[in-house]
């Protein structure tokens, strides 16, 4: 009787490591996939850190470039008054106004 108990209990127990094993194994496939797509969210926040970093760039350069050309007109507005050379006139839009489609200015 007590050999009998014992296999049976040792059945079970089999039966019951089995489906633990068969969990464990689900576990591990569902923990990498996790893992996988973990791993691509950091790979795409990575790839939009690295374009913000170029596009500040790029935008801090631009700025740059900007300001030395408004130092280069303000140099040449300068030497040209020095020179006795008078600023053209702003351009007066209202005041001469376009030709006609088709035609000349009158």
């Amino acid at each position: 009787v007590y050999k009998r108990q014992l296999r049976k209990n040792m059945k079970s127990a089999q039966r019951s490591l089995s489906r633990s094993y068969a969990e464990l194994g689900q576990l591990e496939k569902s923990l990498k996939e996790m893992k996988e797509s973990m791993q691509k969210w950091t790979d795409s926040l990575n790839g939009l850190d690295d374009y913000w970093k170029q596009m500040t760039e790029q935008h801090t350069q631009l700025v740059k470039n900007y300001n030395e050309e408004i130092e280069m007109v303000k140099k040449a507005i300068e030497i040209c008054e020095q020179n006795g050379i008078a600023r053209p006139p702003a351009p007066a839009a209202a005041s001469n106004p376009a030709p006609a489609q088709g035609g000349e200015a009158p």
